[in-house]
């Protein structure tokens, strides 16, 4: 219901032609979205490399909106197409990621655009947007240094980069500027840890590590240790570089490592290696004496009596699917055979 309420304010505030294209917001509040590409668009990690943000909340069929748009574009094209001071981006409330397209279509809009899809509507609660056009700058500090459209009047490209000249933002060509990507990225488990090594990119200031596709550190060596791991998981990582007021490099190569930790089922600290197996799974830890694999349904498929350390089972011959090996009779383990 309140969801709906909002909706009803936002529409009645644009039909009406009100002229509040403003925030009350002094300070940015964070926020991750999806630009109708599929880009994840996370403002703070913006501001944190250097640049500040400039937000155009629009919508498709807002006629203002589209009088003020090619300026907006040429303001983007003048102060370098987000590779250097600011990062502009331009934000919808009702518009799906067709709509979206439509409109980066009809005015050559390249930079992100973010729809109701991507979390828009959202975005226009969290600032309390009741009206468009309504443009704001963000700087790196958090500050909303610029509030609504009425702080650029009157209206032309030159306006708006006369208007952000004024918090240092700059004038630079429209060009491509690459961000080099670290490379050869390699893995080594030491310690119930695995460690992270990469050859440095040129033109990094910090990088960015990530496990499975989510960031979990952001560091200023070419290299780190994940502690935060669980027993014979396995672990896919890359590294990207940040450059200074650029976006984010491409990905470092992507390793993948099945972490060979201490057990979690008890003290003995029996390892199972590799996981998933193919054709051999060995078995690590102090007086195994019996061990004996079930398929999923709980069926035994294999037993082996012994006195050794290390055990190595044949799984050539497993169909593929979810397995236990169960050892000493009191530890059982999960594995996953992949041929």
């Amino acid at each position: 219901m309140k969801r709906l309420l909002t909706i009803i304010a936002v529409l009645f505030a644009i039909t009406a032609g009100l002229h509040a294209q403003n925030t009350n917001l002094t300070e940015a509040v964070d926020f991750t979205a999806t630009d109708c590409h599929g880009n994840e668009i996370h403002l703070f990690e913006i501001l944190d490399r250097g640049q500040a943000v400039f937000i155009d909340f629009f919508f498709l069929t807002c006629g203002q909106c589209q009088v003020i748009a090619p300026y907006i574009n040429g303001a983007y094209t003048a102060t370098g197409c987000n590779q250097h001071d600011v990062f502009f981006m331009e934000i919808s409330y009702i518009d799906n990621n067709n709509n979206c397209q439509q409109w980066i279509n009809q005015y050559g809009v390249e930079y992100p655009t973010i729809g109701s899809e991507g979390g828009g509507n959202e975005i226009f609660d969290l600032y309390g947007i009741m009206a468009c056009p309504t443009l704001i700058l963000i700087m790196p500090d958090r500050s909303i240094v610029i509030q609504g459209l009425t702080q650029l009047y009157p209206f032309s490209a030159n306006d708006v980069i006369n208007a952000l000249a004024q918090y240092g933002i700059q004038q630079y060509n429209c060009e491509t500027i690459e961000c080099d990507a670290p490379s050869n990225l390699s893995l080594t488990m030491a310690n119930d840890e695995v460690a992270l090594d990469w050859i440095a990119s040129e033109t990094a200031i910090s990088y960015n590590v990530y496990r499975d596709g989510v960031k979990i550190a952001t560091v200023n060596e070419t290299s780190f240790v994940d502690s935060d791991l669980e027993d014979m998981e396995e672990y896919c990582y890359k590294v990207t570089a940040n450059c200074e007021g650029y976006a984010e490099s491409d990905p470092s190569n992507i390793e993948c490592i099945t972490f060979e930790g201490v057990s979690e089922n008890g003290t003995d600290g029996f390892k199972l290696y590799p996981n998933p197996v193919k054709d051999v799974l060995t078995i690590r830890g102090d007086n195994i004496e019996t061990i004996a694999v079930y398929n999923a349904l709980g069926q035994k498929v294999d037993e082996i009596k012994t006195l050794e350390n290390t055990i190595t089972v044949s799984t050539a011959g497993y169909n593929d699917g979810v397995y236990f090996v169960k050892i000493n009779d009191n530890q059982t383990k999960r594995f996953v055979v992949s041929h």
